[in-house]
């Protein structure tokens, strides 16, 4: 669990260093808007290591 914190952190700030949208932040990962602001919530457990 705590790798997969400490990846969705990063990549949380990476986008946001980034200056992305969540809309230009998904279309980039290749998921969904809803799925980005879950990420950017903090909402880790909607992930998994497996998932991408």
């Amino acid at each position: 669990m705590a790798l997969r914190v400490e990846l969705m952190l990063r990549l949380r700030e990476r986008l946001q260093a980034d200056g992305l949208t969540q809309r230009e932040a998904a279309k980039r990962l290749g998921i969904t808007q809803p799925r980005i602001s879950s990420l950017f919530k903090g909402a880790w457990r909607e992930f998994s290591m497996d998932s991408y």
